[in-house]
């Protein structure tokens, strides 16, 4: 009778830590989303000139962010995709633009009227003044130096972690900055991963 008293109550107690650790988990994943959308909601208020008693439409910035600016589809589409703005920092794609005599390889020039139309357009809808789920998502997994390539984000790594090395060597996907191989919807600023299809 003892011992089955004892058992009662080890059971009691160990179903109020397990309600207490879920009713915590519960409540700080809540804290980390409401705080996450405050922070969007700053940014592009600070960004776009906002009204602060303005909420923004975070969700849907949230969805997708594609590269609408033409002087920046014109100029960048032609040799690659248009990689949306909030795929890196506004400080990775100051150094991208600084660079143009050495483009990855390439050497570029751009007059200064188109110059500062792209940099404009793609400082103020960077990972760290979109406002979007991504950009968030970017921002907080950078440390340090801001990267100059999109693959070398840890946040973008980390989503394709579990491929191997081997399927970027692919004809059919050519390399990790070909998001288009898997990802059709790319140039549409969508990355879903249930949209995701790797060819062979």
């Amino acid at each position: 009778m003892r011992n089955r008293k004892k058992y009662i109550w080890l059971a009691a107690v160990i179903f109020l830590i397990v309600g207490v650790g879920l009713a915590g988990a519960v409540f700080i994943k809540k804290h980390e989303r409401r705080e996450e959308d405050h922070q969007g909601r700053l940014i592009l208020s600070e960004v776009k000139g906002h009204d602060r008693g303005q909420k923004p439409n975070f969700h849907e910035s949230s969805r997708r962010q594609p590269a609408v600016n033409e002087d920046y589809k014109n100029n960048c589409g032609g040799c690659h995709m248009t990689y949306p703005p909030n795929l890196l920092p506004a400080s990775s794609w100051n150094k991208i633009l600084t660079r143009l005599g050495d483009h990855f390889g390439e050497s570029l020039s751009l007059d200064d009227r188109t110059m500062e139309e792209i940099e404009k357009y793609l400082r103020e809808n960077a990972a760290d003044r979109s406002g979007s789920k991504i950009g968030g998502k970017i921002r907080r997994s950078l440390g340090g130096e801001p990267p100059v390539r999109i693959t070398e984000v840890p946040y973008i790594q980390k989503k394709h972690r579990e491929i191997s090395s081997e399927v970027f060597k692919r004809k059919s996907v050519g390399s990790f900055s070909n998001c288009l191989a898997c990802h059709k919807t790319a140039d549409q600023g969508d990355f879903d991963d249930d949209r995701a299809a790797i060819p062979r």
